[in-house]
């Protein structure tokens, strides 16, 4: 197995239950993520999955790049922030940590704007739950 190698587990501190992922080569991108399973529950299964991968992907392409490059179309994005993938769970994970509305017509938009790419995923049933969910206890409102 090629260095550096990529560390998952869980951990547990003052009872709370967190995964760590990291990659002890000291270079300059992620080399290390944890996460509470209690900020990241509210997403679900699959899109607990896709920010793993996520993760591990860019990990590994940052420390073989030369490996990743000879297959192209797993190269991860320069910037996971266009992933709208990313940026709809991202803002789910915000609307209910804060109990508001406010961007429920920003992720509308996104799912409008990146159909072809989100119509891949399960994240529309998802999100269809939870929107029902933040308008019916925080009131359209804010939208």
């Amino acid at each position: 197995m090629k260095e550096p190698k990529l560390h998952l587990g869980l951990n547990v501190n003052d009872g709370r239950v967190s995964l760590t992922m990291n990659r002890n080569d000291g270079g300059g991108r992620p080399t290390w993520v944890n996460w509470d399973l209690r900020d990241v529950e509210s997403g679900g299964y699959l899109a607990f999955c896709q920010r793993i991968g996520d993760i591990a992907l860019r990990m590994l392409a940052t420390a073989h790049p030369a490996e990743f490059a000879q297959h192209p179309l797993l190269v991860p994005p320069e910037n996971a922030a266009d992933d709208p993938y990313s940026v709809v769970t991202s803002l789910i994970h915000r609307s209910l940590r804060q109990k508001t509305t406010a961007y429920v017509a920003a992720i509308d938009a996104i799912f409008i704007g990146d159909a072809d790419e989100l119509d891949k995923t399960d994240l529309i049933d998802h999100w269809r739950e939870v929107r029902a969910e933040l308008i019916a206890s925080y009131g359209p409102k804010q939208l």
